[in-house]
């Protein structure tokens, strides 16, 4: 469960270039 909100507060502070980098 906390894995899941660090994830969702990284997507929301760095936005789609967080899921750029990740792909």
């Amino acid at each position: 469960m906390g894995d899941h909100v660090l994830f969702i507060y990284l997507l929301m502070t760095r936005g789609p270039v967080f899921i750029l980098r990740t792909n």
